[in-house]
Parts: structure tokens; C-alpha cells; sequence
């Protein structure tokens, strides 16, 4: 799908790695539960450790997160699969491409969007063994980063600022995983940019400290994260009718 990193990427249908499923018919199978009250508690989280489901919203909105490892009474769906298949949709699911897809392309602002087994089941998936790690990381900052705000006493300005720059990360990355030949002609390399962070970053134990050094990297007047966040500012429409004339030209997106 392109060169270099890139070349390695790959798209599956989303059923060729999870068992789709709705909560109701997972509980009564998994747990022989019935009643919505009575909610299994599954020993699953996103920090790296054995996953056994991930569960799906019955309806999603762009402003917050669809797919997550514990269940909710917002609860529709079930994804089963092995452990790094479901971290990395977790990744996957919660941009904004992912919930393009749950939605069948309807969503829209901050209306709420009903999601049904069809519209999961239809996902194509990318996929890229050496891409693959540094979302699933991502994931796991932007589920720290309330937290770790919290502790910095951050206002929720500058809260705001720094979560909607982790999101927009997240979000472009899949877009250059897409279209990486567009992103190129535009000198928009931000997810080689971000492994590169992170490879620098990695060495720190601690979690906290990994997240203070992202973001003080990547609101450097300097950071190479930042230029290509601001070019996609620039370059986004005519990157957006790049993509639309080659999905009209037959190259499925």
C-alpha cells in the first residue's frame, strides 16, 4: 500500500480476527447471564496484559470513546479474540476512521450514532506488524492522560489542548496508514515521527515520566510531530479529495 514501513501494511476483514458478537447473546454464553444488571467483571484492561474481549458501544459519537475493556450499561457488542488482536482494535475502533466504519459513514458531530452487528461485521482492518505496537501504546496514553492531568493540576484549557493533539496523532496515523503515498506527496510523515518518539521515550520506566516527555517533545516549537500536525492543517482538504478520487478511481479505502 506503499513504500517503505508502509509496504508492510495489509488490510482483513475485522471477522477474520474477532468473534462479533452482541453483549446479550456474550453473556449467556460466556457467563449464563441473562439480565443486563448482572454484568460480568472480566480481567481485561489496555496496559499490556492478557485481554479476553473488548466491548463495543451500542452507539458512538465522536467525542468519546466507543470501544473499551470493561462493560458499561452503554454496552451493545462484543468482540472476542487473542489478546493483541483486541488491544490493537481498541486502538483502531476509537479513531476517527474506526468510528467512520462502526457508524457505516454516517456520523456526524456530536449526534449520537447507532452502531449494529452489520456495520462492525463490514470493518476492513489495517494491519502492519511494526506500526501495530506504537498505536496500541497510543491507545494506552490517551486512556493515562486524564490522570496524569489530574496530578499536574492542568486547567481545563490547556487539559483540552493536549488531549484533542493525542487524538488528532491517533487519527492521522491511520489516515497515512491508508493513504500513505498522499501523505508523502503532502511531507506528511507523522507515524514514522511517532515511533521515533516513542523509541526515545520507551526507556523510562515509569509511565507518568514516558507521558511528561511526549508531550513536552511534541509541543516543542521544533518537533517534527508538531510541523506535520500543522501541515495536515493545511494540506487536510486536498488530501481528503486525493483520497475520495482514487476510492471513486476503484482503490478501496
Amino acid at each position: 500500500m506503499g513504500d517503505g514501513i508502509f509496504a508492510l501494511t495489509s488490510s482483513v476483514k475485522i471477522t477474520d480476527i474477532a468473534v462479533v458478537s452482541t453483549y446479550a447473546r456474550f453473556r449467556k454464553e460466556a457467563f449464563g447471564v441473562d439480565t443486563e444488571n448482572e454484568r460480568p467483571t472480566l480481567h481485561t484492561n489496555q496496559q499490556g496484559e492478557e485481554v479476553t474481549a473488548l466491548f463495543i458501544n451500542k452507539s458512538l459519537n465522536l467525542n468519546s470513546q466507543v470501544a473499551h475493556f470493561n462493560p458499561s450499561a452503554k454496552t451493545g457488542y462484543v468482540l472476542s479474540g487473542s489478546s493483541n488482536d483486541l488491544l490493537y482494535l481498541n486502538y483502531y475502533l476509537n479513531t476517527f476512521y474506526g468510528k467512520y466504519k462502526l457508524s457505516s459513514g454516517k456520523i456526524a458531530g456530536t449526534k449520537a450514532c447507532p452502531i449494529n452487528l452489520s456495520s462492525i461485521k463490514s470493518i476492513n482492518v489495517l494491519r502492519n506488524n511494526k506500526i501495530e505496537p506504537y498505536c496500541i501504546y497510543m491507545q494506552m496514553v490517551i486512556g493515562s492522560l486524564d490522570t496524569f492531568l489530574d496530578s499536574k493540576g492542568c486547567d481545563n484549557t490547556l487539559r483540552s489542548a493536549i488531549i484533542a493533539s493525542f487524538i488528532n496523532i491517533s487519527d492521522t496515523i491511520i489516515q497515512e496508514m491508508w493513504l500513505p503515498r498522499i501523505f508523502a506527496k503532502y511531507e506528511v510523515s507523522l507515524t514514522e515521527e511517532w515511533i521515533k518518539l516513542v523509541d526515545d521515550v520507551s526507556s523510562e520506566n515509569d509511565i507518568d515520566t514516558q507521558i511528561h516527555m511526549l508531550i513536552k517533545n511534541i509541543f516543542n516549537i521544533n518537533s517534527p510531530i508538531l510541523d506535520s500536525l500543522n501541515r495536515m492543517k493545511t494540506f487536510g482538504p486536498q488530501i481528503i479529495s486525493s483520497a475520495l478520487k482514487e476510492e471513486i478511481a476503484g482503490i478501496k479505502l
